[in-house]
């Protein structure tokens, strides 16, 4: 059996959840990272010259491919990762695999928002901080006192929601000063023996591609 693959750009983007989940579970697998070219010239771009040669029905990235299975779209390839690999790390029943989705789906949100104020070519007039603030609260009072993001049990998505969070603590580094909650919350995820390292290793990789307006 070969190695699995997952291929991304070398940044953090959508990948980094199926990174850190895969470090803790102690997968051996191959971290394939193409090169951006970025403007004017993309035909540099390493992920150009392979995307229609992979055997991918829908060829993007991230990608994730093993003996079984040649899968894109990065909500997919995680929940695969999570189900195949951590089956512990799923939710115990229905109702709790509902609101990791409902949380998911949050955090995506977040995530886009993100996404969108980093690559807009004219900064907006209001800050993110301010944009978001009613959403970071509403999320702050839903952890509440949990140890993890659903609970005393972590999960997968809390792979997903730190990585979230990580993105916008890079942004601004006080970023959750005024949600000692999630602060707490980034803090407990990067005391997990098993992605300590990883996550210091890992200090240096960009959020997103050159060709955003905000490169952090």
């Amino acid at each position: 059996m070969s190695k699995p693959v997952l291929g991304y750009w070398n940044i953090r983007g959508f990948a980094q959840p199926n990174r850190l989940l895969l470090k803790y579970l102690g997968v051996d697998y191959e971290d394939k990272r193409y090169y951006h070219g970025g403007p004017p010239d993309y035909s540099n771009d390493d992920w150009l010259q392979v995307k229609f040669s992979l055997g991918l029905d829908f060829p993007n990235i991230p990608y994730w491919i093993d003996d079984k299975v040649k899968l894109t779209e990065s909500r997919a390839v995680f929940r695969y990762l999570a189900r195949t690999y951590g089956p512990k790390l799923t939710p115990e029943n229905e109702p709790l695999q509902a609101k990791s989705d409902m949380v998911e789906g949050f955090a995506s949100d977040l995530q886009s928002a993100l996404i969108q104020y980093s690559y807009t070519k004219v900064a907006p007039e209001e800050p993110i901080e301010n944009a978001l603030a009613p959403r970071f609260e509403q999320l702050s009072n839903f952890i509440g006192s949990n140890e993890w993001a659903l609970g005393d049990k972590i999960t997968y998505l809390d792979f997903y929601l730190y990585e979230v969070l990580y993105q916008f603590r890079k942004y601004n580094p006080d970023f959750f000063v005024p949600y000692p909650t999630l602060a707490k919350y980034l803090a407990k995820f990067e005391a997990i023996p098993q992605l300590t390292e990883y996550i210091k290793e890992t200090e240096d990789l960009k959020c997103f591609s050159p060709t955003a307006r905000i490169v952090f």
